[in-house]
């Protein structure tokens, strides 16, 4: 079964039917959709209605907004009936030990973390955002993994453009997983990866 673990849920109208027969079309049997936040009271966001439509296809990962949502939040997309997370743009590195009763409420209800990783597209509104890319280092993520072993982490693009560092924490990291998505696969090679990830056998 082909699984697509980055897709980003549209209100534009007619979407999830759109990218339901495309999935058919090229024989995707899942897609993590990510979308959805929390207003303290319940989740928001159309990608719910597009989940009730097409179960067996979408498994929902929710918006988690880092120095901004409480550990609830966690709770509440499960409740409710997702799958995962996905976090992007943190108020600070993805590491500060401030997150950390979030990764927590994540790791005992066993939903993954879906991180961007690497460098975000611009916005007219990065300055009210305070971007900034190097919290999203790829090298972050393995201060969490080795703090919660039992949750499962997966870093968006292959930490383009620190692939190295990402190629590194995978190999120490049981829990950690990275995706393809973005385009590093566009401007790479094969022998660009066949060389970050050399090692094999009955190494880590």
């Amino acid at each position: 079964m082909i699984i697509d673990t980055h897709v980003h849920f549209s209100d534009s109208p007619g979407f999830a039917e759109r990218h339901a027969q495309e999935c058919a079309r090229l024989d995707i049997g899942k897609v993590c959709l990510l979308g959805g936040t929390w207003d303290g009271r319940g989740i928001v966001g159309g990608i719910l209605d597009a989940m009730r439509q097409y179960p067996s296809l979408y498994l929902g990962f929710g918006m988690l907004r880092l120095g901004q949502d409480h550990a609830d939040a966690v709770s509440a997309f499960k409740d409710a009936g997702f799958t995962g997370l996905k976090c992007i743009r943190p108020a600070s590195r993805y590491d500060d030990k401030a997150y950390y009763p979030l990764y927590e409420r994540a790791e005992k209800l066993g939903l993954p973390i879906l991180f961007h990783l690497g460098i975000v597209a611009r916005s007219p509104r990065d300055r009210y955002l305070d971007v900034n890319n190097d919290r999203m280092r790829p090298v972050h993520l393995d201060t969490i993994a080795r703090a919660f072993p039992d949750l499962t982490i997966i870093g968006a693009h292959f930490g383009n453009p620190w692939s190295d560092e990402a190629a590194m924490i995978a190999r120490w990291n049981p829990n950690i997983f990275f995706d393809m998505s973005g385009s590093i696969l566009k401007y790479r090679p094969p022998e660009f990866f066949k060389q970050l990830l050399w090692w094999g056998g009955d190494n880590p």
